[in-house]
């Protein structure tokens, strides 16, 4: 018989299991591990895609500022689009974290100088794809800008005879350093142009071309004459130089007293052993004070052969000239086969004579009549340069007020005009140039031109011409030297006129940088000189340096110093400071000391520069990086330039930097 439960017995059964909490766990365990691998699934796959949307952020970030980066014409061409991707692929490349479907896609919107990106991938989920979710879409957008505030430029540029020389441009062929230069700076405009374009900033540009010396006459005149020697009438400069001296034959009268006694001598050379003993048979004619004395009458005398003795013949008369009397005079050199014979006339007036000669005299007046060209004189000379300086004004349509010049005491000279090149201030030979901050000077004082701002007060503060056609060099030293035809001339150069500040337009800028001439020596402390007087607020040129911006928003300043080669001057070159091997201003004369005396003058005046506010910016281009050139430039701002294409890239950096390429999403 089957056994039957209580029905109490199953209801304490069922109570007592209830209220026994330990035989659940399993079951809750069970049930809650579908609900957790969802949740720890979605946290993993989603930290993925995290790291997935971070990386696509980057390389379309990475893309548009490559894109942005390349329009240095402005327009987002297919170069500049080839770019973008390029930087996407490379920052994102295919099957990244098993990604697909990615898309990427840049535009430069219409007006606008920016380049916008918009980039998408799917994401294969791991562990979410069990739940029905096989995979996340990612999606980021990006945009780069280049824009720019107020920015003064100021352009040094070497334009020296090495820039003539080939190069590698980049692409498999060669071009000139000097057509790389044209065309790198052009670009660089470019990009500095699209970035202020809708922006209203300011941008103006100085240039300032060096060789040896700078060309800033037109700019020093306009402003004030009186800045120059030559500004005033009746002003001089000495220059090394040369001056024709003319012969002319003229005649002088003189009056002899009487009882005056003058002797005329004439030597002959016998060849042979006692020749001399003959000579008194000689009748050749004799000259005395002008008047053909006849030959000489015969006279019987002993030869006494000593060295450099004499043995005088008997005196004769000549019935022509009572006032004469002729004696023969013979002087042997006893140790030589060959005898010199000396005859003498000596006349005694009786009664004072009017005696008349022709002399030959020398003028460097060549309008003197029969005057005709004789030898060269090589020396320093005082030149007369108001009407010189004065040559180079202009009236308000730009021709010339006043007549060129003709350099004086040449031959058949041609008429000269200031071309605007100068020669610098006082100075001295000094091997220990610095710039003090805390005088904010450059020591020591007697170095006038290394001041950037003063103003001229005296002659020894005021700039001077530059005048190639004057300039020649002598052998050596300062001794005069002098040459019947051949003539040394010195090397000169005379860079592409300067220019101050100004809003330039593409075209403008173009023509300018295209008018460059590669000539001339390279003097790095002229270039940089120069270029901080026409970017100084404080100095002479502040009027245009200070002008305010029409949205009065700040001026940031930046050099651009860009050189092709280590320094070069040369004795015999003439620069800003003469002839080294004459003038000595530099160097004391020598040029090893003055080269190093260059360097030391480069450098302070790029500190004082740089403690302007300026930043200056150095590109050393086909030449090395020399420590004057890295020391010279601002924190991160010196740059090598090993061809043409580099060079570009060179500018492009700066300008980039100088007109803020940045993310603005």
């Amino acid at each position: 018989m089957p056994a039957k439960i209580s029905i109490n017995n199953v209801k304490t059964f069922y109570s007592a299991l209830r209220s026994d909490i330990a035989g659940n766990t399993l079951a809750m365990v069970a049930a809650g591990l579908v609900p957790l691998a969802g949740i720890i699934g979605s946290g993993v796959d989603m930290s993925r895609a995290y790291m997935v949307k971070t990386r696509l952020q980057q390389a379309c970030d990475a893309g548009v500022l490559a894109g942005r980066r390349a329009m240095g014409d402005g327009s987002y061409n297919s170069s500049a689009q080839t770019q973008t991707s390029n930087f996407f692929d490379a920052n994102f490349p295919d099957g990244y974290i098993n990604t697909k479907n990615k898309t990427f896609t840049a535009t430069n919107p219409t007006g606008t100088s920016a380049v916008v990106g918009s980039a998408e991938v799917e994401y294969p989920t791991v562990i979410m794809k069990m739940f029905g979710s096989p995979g996340i879409k990612v999606a980021v957008s990006c945009q780069a800008v280049l824009e720019i505030s107020n920015s003064d430029i100021t352009m040094v540029l070497d334009t020296t005879g090495s820039m003539n020389f080939s190069i590698d441009d980049g692409a498999g062929g060669t071009t000139t350093r000097i057509d790389a230069l044209q065309t790198a700076t052009k670009s660089f405009y470019d990009i500095v142009d699209s970035a202020a374009t809708g922006t209203g900033a300011r941008i103006r540009y100085a240039m300032v071309p060096y060789t040896g010396t700078v060309n800033i006459g037109e700019e020093l005149y306009n402003l004030d004459p009186t800045y120059l020697i030559g500004g005033s009438s009746g002003d001089t400069h000495p220059y090394q130089s040369r001056r024709a001296w003319y012969e002319y034959e003229d005649t002088e009268t003189t009056v002899i007293p009487a009882g005056t006694v003058t002797e005329t001598y004439e030597q002959l050379q016998y060849v042979g052993n006692n020749s001399c003993n003959t000579f008194g048979n000689n009748n050749n004619a004799v000259t005395v004070y002008g008047r053909n004395a006849g030959g000489f009458y015969y006279v019987d005398y002993t030869w006494y052969p000593s060295h450099f003795g004499y043995s005088n013949g008997d005196p004769a008369t000549k019935s022509g000239d009572p006032d004469a009397t002729y004696t023969f005079d013979r002087t042997g050199f006893t140790d030589f086969p060959n005898y010199i014979c000396t005859r003498r006339a000596t006349r005694t007036t009786t009664a004072p004579t009017t005696e008349t000669t022709t002399v030959t005299k020398y003028t460097l007046d060549p309008t003197v009549p029969g005057a005709t060209f004789s030898y060269w004189e090589h020396t320093q000379i005082d030149l007369p340069v108001d009407g010189y300086v004065s040559s180079i004004a202009k009236d308000s349509g730009g021709s010339y007020i006043n007549s060129a010049v003709t350099l004086p005491f040449q031959v058949s000279a041609s008429p000269t005009r200031w071309g605007g090149c100068i020669h610098e201030r006082d100075t001295i030979a000094s091997d220990n140039v610095v710039y003090n901050s805390s005088s904010e000077m450059i020591t020591p004082g007697a170095t006038k031109d290394l001041d950037i701002d003063a103003a001229p007060t005296n002659d020894a503060t005021r700039w001077r011409p530059y005048w190639p056609e004057a300039t020649y060099f002598r052998d050596a030293g300062n001794a005069t030297q002098t040459y019947s035809s051949s003539t040394n001339k010195s090397q000169v150069s005379c860079p592409l006129k300067a220019k101050l500040f100004s809003t330039m337009t593409e075209t403008e800028f173009d023509n300018y940088v295209d008018a460059l001439v590669a000539d001339g020596g390279t003097y790095h402390d002229m270039g940089m000189l120069w270029g901080a007087r026409v970017s100084s607020p404080e100095g002479i040129f502040q009027t245009n340096v200070t002008e305010a911006a029409t949205n009065n928003g700040y001026v940031s300043r930046h050099l651009i110093f860009f050189t092709d080669g280590q320094l070069d001057i040369g004795d015999n070159y003439h620069s800003a400071y003469g002839v080294e091997r004459h003038n000595g201003f530099i160097g004391g004369g020598i040029e090893a000391t003055a080269s190093q005396n260059h360097k030391e003058r480069f450098l302070a005046l790029c500190d004082a520069t740089k403690a302007k506010g300026i930043r200056v910016w150095v590109i050393a281009f086909a030449t090395s990086l020399s420590s004057e050139m890295s020391n010279c430039a601002s924190a991160n701002s010196a740059f090598t330039s090993t061809n043409a294409s580099s060079l570009n890239d060179t500018f492009t950096t700066i300008a980039q930097t100088v007109a803020d390429l940045r993310l603005s999403q």
